[in-house]
């Protein structure tokens, strides 16, 4: 692995808005890009997390999660929405973890549908990106089969934030840096080349 970008599109997640999801890619010598995460944020509660913190501090500790157990030197988050006010607090849990994660800031202007198309459509059809088979049981590929630009009503969350990350300055990896046979995102969960939205509509 080359390099990688982790991107953040953060959302409180109610059911008839946006949801929070985060996005990990790794680039290749090859040029070939892999979606290593598409993570949906939760809102409730889960093993191991204080249920009594409020609702941004609880997103941001998940996200701190995430970075660690990927490697990550930096994440960019969207600051459109609620977004503005999580680098700060996102920064104060990443210290409190211990991590030395770099956070950036983007404030989208462009419209959304015309995003993810500039973002997805090229390395889709130049057969460059490929998905960690982990993702399958996410509504990712459910978004993927769905979304259709400038249509109302489909959920494009996880597309969103793949596109966020496929735009964001991507860091480059250690020299021979590797993860161990236990962390190796390749081991156990396979990787799958994606299909393009042409073959998934």
């Amino acid at each position: 692995m080359r390099s990688a970008s982790a991107w953040w599109d953060p959302a409180f997640g109610h059911k008839s808005g946006d949801g929070s999801v985060f996005a990990c890619l790794f680039w290749g010598e090859d040029e070939k890009i892999s979606i290593h995460s598409v993570a949906y944020i939760r809102n409730k509660p889960v093993e191991g997390f204080v249920d009594n913190q409020d609702e941004a501090t609880y997103q941001s500790q998940q996200v701190c999660r995430l970075i660690a157990q990927n490697f990550l030197a930096s994440i960019t988050i969207e600051t459109n929405g609620i977004g503005k006010f999580l680098p700060a607090i996102l920064r104060r849990e990443l210290v409190n973890s211990g991590s030395k994660c770099a956070v950036l800031e983007h404030h989208s202007h462009r419209n959304k549908d015309m995003r993810i198309l500039e973002a997805i459509e090229a390395p889709l059809h130049a057969n460059k990106l490929y998905l960690n088979a982990d993702i399958l049981s996410t509504p990712f590929p459910g978004e993927v089969r769905e979304w259709r630009p400038n249509q109302a009503g489909c959920r494009d969350d996880g597309l969103d934030a793949v596109s966020g990350a496929l735009s964001a300055s991507n860091f480059k990896l250690k020299t021979g840096f590797s993860f161990s046979k236990s962390k190796h995102w390749q081991i156990g969960s396979g990787l799958y080349k994606a299909r393009t939205l042409s073959d998934s509509h």
